[in-house]
């Protein structure tokens, strides 16, 4: 899950790799029996405490609302209506409909502390695991709706967020399935969970980008500069660059990627088969990027050397060695000086600084009334930015005088 990249780690509930729970219909049963079905699961089966359960309609689907609050004897103080952007699943033109989606309150000592805390709300208080999709409108992509003929259904219940529920734990990195994974991760970085919050983070970031990584890898995904190949790129390159933020220098995840293996092989066999190939793909990556970030490193002071010599005052930044919560020290001297060199490399690479790219342009970029530059690798307004390849390294001369162009 590629739009969750930013906020893995970070938060009790994102990931990009998840697995999914869910039950289809076509034609055949609808609303009634879909919300039977699912109270009786979590309320029967599970047995999850039903003041425990809240449940959000799409805000104009009075017929969800009447069978949730008639028929499965949902208190109305538990329901929530809410509007397109949470409660309806449409996808440009095509079959689309409301959607009900299944709360766990995980009690106010979990959430953002708000008098106005509520279900919806982005902090971890109220978890949303189990939607419960109503396919029953044809979208023409202009606004237009038509019933369809045969309504389905389409739900999904994520599986780490039920077992967060079901084990008690804070988050997706706590269940038992992924402990192990992370153990071995703080094995080798030499550290301890929940310790500092800083290497929580990258802990978890590492942990959820090598599950996917090796089942991506196992699928038959390469890394690549494009598609599918370069979100595996991607992954990996984050999570090497968290492993550095660490302490782990040199080439690791190949090694946790044995116990990812190890910790699925019963569900998917399939990975053991591919072990060899898995694992030698991951470690050729992880080479080749150290050799990568060394390259750049040492162009970096080559730059500085000679604009330190010019009397340029310029902050050179590689986001290869900054934590992403380090943010705010980046910022702040960009705000002193309007001067920050970006060293990045191209966005059809790595993506690491494309990161960095989007927080300025996002958090900074109004602020700043200095001169931009448009530079055509990352084709993002960005203040002194400037693009380092990933195999064919600029020269230094050439990249001094495009920060002196800039600063005319």
């Amino acid at each position: 899950r590629t739009g969750d990249i930013e906020n893995v780690g970070k938060t009790a509930r994102h990931g990009t790799y998840f697995e999914m729970l869910g039950n289809f219909s076509f034609g055949d049963y609808f609303k009634e029996d879909a919300t039977r079905w699912a109270w009786e699961f979590i309320t029967e089966k599970l047995e999850l405490p039903v003041d425990k359960l809240y449940v959000s309609v799409y805000q104009d689907d009075d017929e969800a609302y009447d069978i949730w609050t008639k028929r499965r004897g949902v208190a109305p103080d538990h329901m929530v209506r809410l509007g397109k952007e949470d409660n309806f699943w449409e996808i440009g033109s095509g079959p689309c409909g409301p959607c009900s989606e299944i709360y766990f309150d995980r009690g106010p000592e979990k959430g953002c502390g708000r008098p106005d805390c509520h279900v919806g709300c982005d902090c971890d208080r109220y978890v949303e695991f189990w939607n419960l999709v109503f396919t029953q409108f044809n979208s023409d992509g202009e606004g237009h709706y038509t019933p369809l003929e045969h309504k389905n259904i389409d739900t999904g219940m994520g599986l780490e967020r039920l077992a967060c529920i079901m084990q008690g734990v804070d988050n997706l990195f706590e269940v038992d399935t992924v402990q192990n994974i992370m153990k071995k991760i703080c094995e080798i970085a030499g550290v301890t969970y929940k310790q500092d919050e800083k290497k929580d983070v990258s802990i978890r970031v590492v942990t959820d980008h090598i599950r996917s990584t090796v089942f991506m890898i196992g699928d038959g995904v390469v890394p690549q500069n494009e598609g599918r190949g370069y979100v595996l790129r991607r992954l990996l390159r984050r999570a090497a660059r968290h492993g550095r933020l660490l302490g782990v220098r040199e080439p690791f995840l190949y090694k946790v990627a044995d116990t990812v293996i190890h910790e699925n092989e019963s569900a998917y066999p399939e990975l053991v088969q591919r072990r060899d190939y898995i694992v030698k793909t991951i470690r050729v990556e992880e080479e080749r990027f150290a050799r990568t970030i060394d390259a750049g490193l040492d162009q970096v002071n080559s730059i500085l050397e000679k604009l330190a010599a010019e009397g340029i005052d310029v902050e050179v930044i590689d986001p290869r060695t900054i934590a992403p919560l380090d943010k705010d020290t980046i910022f702040n001297s960009i705000r002193k000086t309007h001067r920050a060199a970006v060293v990045e490399e191209s966005n059809k690479t790595a993506g690491i600084g494309a990161e960095l790219a989007a927080m300025f342009q996002e958090e900074l970029y109004d602020e700043l009334d200095g001169p931009v530059a448009r530079i055509a690798a990352l084709d993002v307004p960005m203040p002194y930015n400037i693009a380092m390849e990933h195999y064919s390294i600029p020269d230094v001369n050439r990249i001094c005088a495009s920060i002196r162009a800039m600063m005319d």
